[in-house]
């Protein structure tokens, strides 16, 4: 997908010679990259302060903290079970 958004953007800024970071600057875009980790966090924000809907709110357990700290929304972190899918995947 990032390479059809470069030569998309290749083609829309007649720019066949630059890098793939100057058009996106130009186009004032994020790559895909970036911008499905921000909508992976936007959910995530969303469930924690039940803002999505209910089947959301049981996916992420907050922490508690009992240290009076700033940041009291400190999230669980799952023990992944296999290798394969530790790092790769939002749920375990």
């Amino acid at each position: 997908m990032e390479r059809i958004q470069y030569r998309a953007l290749k083609l829309v800024y007649n720019d066949f010679d630059s890098s793939y970071d100057k058009p996106l600057t130009r186009a004032k875009l994020p790559n895909l990259e970036l911008s499905r980790k921000r909508t992976i966090l936007v959910e995530v924000y969303k469930a924690v302060n039940k803002l999505s809907p209910s089947f959301m709110w049981d996916l992420f357990h907050v922490k508690d903290v009992k240290n009076n700290l700033r940041n009291c929304n400190n999230l669980c972190v799952k023990q992944c079970r296999t290798k394969k899918y530790e790092q790769d995947s939002l749920l375990c």
